[in-house]
Order: structure tokens, then C-alpha cells, then sequence
């Protein structure tokens, strides 16, 4: 048996007891065959978005195009994107290397078991209470200098220009960068900490 086979033979078993320890995600080919790679990637990604941040309403939508596929997660306010990331990256099987500027594709164990997209991204948009919040914080600790902002102002981009820490200009300086990071640290409106959603097995990639 040479190596290639080798490898597909463990692959497909690492998949099968992925599917065995995951009994909660939809298998791919799963009902008649109705769920291909694409349908049952975004149907365990809704599984397992709702298992580890309850009380969060995520939108998932998938897509195809000439070349390939996506789907496109967003949410308001809720868990920071890198948090979301941890599941949405099980499901990614698209590549590119800048180096030769080529794209690829890399199948694995869980992909085969429980679907993918070529490219699988997730927006976390912001509430208005959310920034209010992050402005409060802001004034805070800048005073007056910042309480020019509004919730308003900060989604029209309205404070580039206003620095309220002082110093020489920098985009990262101004009011409106401070008030997004201060957005981007917080997890916001989690009813509790998020379990494990899912076991994982050794996986074989290709």
C-alpha cells in the first residue's frame, strides 16, 4: 500500500470517529445526500455558535461561486471575533501562500466528517448601547478631551482628527481608534462562559 492510500485510509477513520465522539453535528452526505461539504459546515457551524455562546443571535449564510464557496458569519455585540474564530477555522479549507501568490486547498479529518467552505469569515458588528459603553470608558479616562463623542459620530468616522491623549498625530491616537479598541476587548452580553462544543480527535490532513 503506498503512502497516499495509507493516508486516505486514516483520514477517513480519524473522520469517522470525529462523527462518532460529535453526535450533535450533522454528518456530511448526512439525510439522502442533501448535506454536501458546504450545507453541513454552515448547519454544525449554527450547532456549535449556539452550544458555545447562548444567548447570541449569529446569521449564517453560505455561498458558491465560480471557483469556489464561503459562509459568511456576523453578530452583534456578544463574543470577540477570535473567540468565534476557534469553531469557524475548523471549517476553512482554503489556502493561499503569498509567497508564490498561489491558492490552495488542504482537506483534513474534520472537514471531511463534518463539511467546509473555501473561505469562512466572521464579522462582529456593534450595537449602539455597546459603543455608548465604550465611550463612557473612554471620557473616563480622557475627560474632556473625548466627550465630544457620540455614538453617532463615532459611526460616521466623525473623530480622526481628535486626539484627545495628546502627542504627535497618529491614526491609532485618534478618538475613534480608541473608542474601536476599546470595542474590540470587550466581550459584550454573554449569559455564561462558553463550554467545550465539540470533542476532538487526532486528525489526519492530507
Amino acid at each position: 500500500m503506498n503512502d497516499w492510500k495509507a493516508q486516505q485510509m486514516a483520514r477517513a477513520a480519524a473522520a469517522k470517529a470525529l462523527q462518532a465522539a460529535n453526535p450533535h453535528l450533522v454528518p456530511v452526505g448526512d439525510q439522502r445526500g442533501k448535506n454536501d461539504s458546504l450545507n453541513a459546515a454552515a448547519k454544525n457551524i449554527r450547532i456549535e455558535l449556539a452550544r458555545a455562546f447562548p444567548g447570541i443571535k449569529f446569521s449564517v449564510k453560505s455561498r458558491r461561486f465560480s471557483g469556489g464557496d464561503a459562509i459568511d458569519v456576523r453578530w452583534t455585540d456578544g463574543p470577540m471575533g477570535k473567540q468565534v474564530d476557534e469553531i469557524l477555522d475548523r471549517y476553512v479549507s482554503g489556502t493561499f501562500d503569498a509567497m508564490t501568490d498561489c491558492a490552495g486547498v488542504v482537506r483534513s479529518a474534520w472537514t471531511d466528517a463534518f463539511g467546509d467552505a473555501r473561505f469562512v469569515s466572521g464579522v462582529r458588528e456593534n450595537s449602539d448601547k455597546a459603543i455608548a459603553s465604550a465611550i463612557r470608558t473612554v471620557v473616563a479616562k480622557y475627560g474632556e478631551a473625548a466627550a465630544v463623542a457620540t455614538v453617532e459620530g463615532y459611526r460616521k468616522g466623525s473623530y480622526w482628527n481628535v486626539f484627545p491623549g495628546g502627542g504627535e498625530w497618529s491614526g491609532a491616537n485618534c478618538l475613534g481608534s480608541l473608542i474601536g479598541r476599546e470595542l474590540q476587548r470587550r466581550t459584550w452580553a454573554l449569559t455564561k462562559a462558553a463550554p467545550a462544543s465539540s470533542t476532538i480527535v487526532d486528525e489526519v490532513a492530507a
